[in-house]
């Protein structure tokens, strides 16, 4: 058995064999808590999320989802089920079929002494993720990098708006 990607130095929660992966990082001068209120309140993802401008059913594990991914021009949608959703695991999700293309997307969120980094990462397994790799990586690199800015702009901004004195 493989062991598990790594990020940070600790092991993804989604364990798994070596496969192509996207790893997006942005440090953020809130609290772990100010970001993960804004990720999962999941019915206003398209007011930062230009990468995922829909996530459709609930963020809680076990839940059948619908996700739209924008891939250049196209927005794709994806049947997915949540794997994960706690401000300790990240919120998880998966979907595909095993033998053709398979994804597994986290976004965690880790306390700093500045804050927080908020840490995108997604894995692909199947011969059309292999395939399919050389296009889709710096197209996903870039959309979850934009997806990590309007994800910390959206922290930031509620947490000012909630912590503001009279």
């Amino acid at each position: 058995r493989v062991p598990p990607a790594m990020f940070h130095g600790e092991p993804s929660p989604l364990p798994g064999p070596l496969m192509p992966t996207v790893l997006c990082t942005l440090p953020v001068p809130v609290p772990p808590e100010a970001v993960w209120s804004v990720l999962c309140d999941t019915a206003h993802w398209s007011r930062w999320n230009p990468a995922q401008p829909y996530f459709r059913g609930p963020a809680t594990v076990g839940a059948p989802i619908q996700i739209a991914v924008k891939l250049g021009p196209l927005t794709v949608p994806f049947p997915a089920r949540v794997q994960h959703a706690s401000i300790s695991e990240g919120l998880w999700w998966t979907g595909g079929t095993r033998l053709l293309f398979h994804a597994a997307h986290g976004i965690t969120v880790k306390a700093t002494a500045e804050g927080s980094v908020i840490v995108q990462e997604e894995r692909f397994s199947g011969p059309l993720a292999w395939l399919l790799w050389p296009v889709m990586k710096t197209m996903l690199h870039t959309a979850y990098a934009a997806a990590n800015a309007g994800l910390a702009a959206a922290a930031v901004q509620q947490h000012k708006s909630t912590t503001q004195q009279p």
